[in-house]
């Protein structure tokens, strides 16, 4: 590797690839966008404005968002597909990842080398070639590299990024789980962690568990709240402060499982569990790249999308993630879940009673 060009590790160094075609912009972020959607849910993309059997160039295309604490890591790469192809979708394989390609994560003690296989995204019927078979954890805190190797021409591209270190939560306590939460309207949760090394944004999940009534028995359940996202809290004294409110709950749940309720249906809440995100900051960087395209006045104009692959396209980022409880919920604040005027028609059962006033 020495003929390599040396790590960098400035975002505002690595905004610009000169010798990549400009046409090829639009294509990568609508493929990015359907990746995105696979693995993360709806959203209001819509369909992107490329054709995977039109004609492919040489410039490679790596999406990853790298997470620590996984078994599993999981990457998409691919070839750039120019702008003007015919439209429709016949897929085109090897036009999106070339059979020689090889790609590798090395971090201070090891390389891992990633095998392929085709996962076939069922929104527009394409396959893809993901590497998705890393087995292994990655160390907290360390910097790590990724290269794609050609087999005839060598290295293509590169990345480097610094993985986040571990999220350190001090209240609510990750080990008391017995002593009940209370939350209601008046009574916030009030969350505490220290600051995290390579993190710069913050995201907050709530996986609600109850039991609901299906006629013969009862059946857990689970349901997953996005209650917060891309947010930096306040600080006091090398920690991050972060109130919820119960309210914002109450109106997040209820978005949830209005559609599904009917008027025999019975829930009982079982307890809540919260998950504390943070993401380095290369997700930043790209999402601030693609709202200039789409959005701002000079949306119209010809933008480069911000990369942090060296010699290609895409983003290399990661996250990591800590979760909380599950915790039980006082009596008072099941009362004011099954009985707030903004989860009363859930159809939760009170603790202290048998039907809401």
């Amino acid at each position: 590797m020495a003929n390599q060009p040396p790590m960098k590790n400035t975002p505002q160094q690595q905004t610009r690839q000169p010798a990549i075609p400009p046409q090829t912009i639009g294509a990568t972020l609508g493929i990015f966008l359907t990746f995105s959607l696979a693995l993360f849910g709806p959203s209001a993309c819509q369909k992107p404005n490329f054709s995977p059997s039109g004609r492919a160039v040489d410039t490679p295309v790596i999406y990853g968002v790298l997470m620590p604490e996984d078994s599993v890591q999981s990457l998409m790469v691919f070839r750039s597909v120019l702008h003007g192809a015919r439209a429709g979708y016949t897929p085109h394989p090897d036009s999106l990842f070339p059979p020689t390609w090889r790609i590798s994560l090395i971090t201070e003690r090891r390389t891992l080398s990633a095998t392929r296989e085709t996962l076939w995204i069922p929104l527009w019927n394409l396959p893809f070639r993901i590497v998705h078979q890393l087995h292994s954890t990655l160390p907290y805190g360390t910097r790590i590299r990724l290269e794609l190797h050609d087999e005839q021409k060598g290295l293509q591209a590169w990345a480097v990024i610094n993985l986040p270190e571990r999220i350190r939560v001090i209240y609510p306590s990750e080990f008391d789980t017995i002593t009940p939460l209370n939350f209601y309207p008046g009574e916030p949760l009030h969350f505490q962690w220290y600051k995290t090394a390579n993190v710069n944004q913050y995201a907050l999940q709530a996986i609600v568990t109850y039991s609901e009534w299906t006629g013969t028995q009862w059946k857990d359940t689970q349901v997953v709240l996005h209650l917060a996202s891309g947010f930096q809290p306040p600080t006091s004294g090398g920690t991050y402060l972060y109130t919820l409110e119960a309210e914002a709950l109450y109106q997040t749940l209820r978005s949830a499982l209005l559609t599904s309720t009917t008027p025999s249906t019975t829930r009982r809440i079982l307890g809540i569990q919260f998950i504390v995100w943070g993401s380095t900051p290369e997700l930043r960087y790209y999402r601030q790249s693609y709202q200039a395209q789409a959005y701002s006045i000079v949306s119209g104009e010809v933008l480069p999308m911000w990369t942090n692959i060296h010699g290609g396209l895409g983003v290399l980022a990661a996250r990591t993630h800590r979760r909380l409880g599950p915790y039980r919920l006082t009596p008072r604040s099941i009362d004011s879940l099954a009985c707030h005027r903004l989860t009363r028609e859930l159809r939760f059962q009170p603790a202290t009673s048998s039907q809401c006033p």
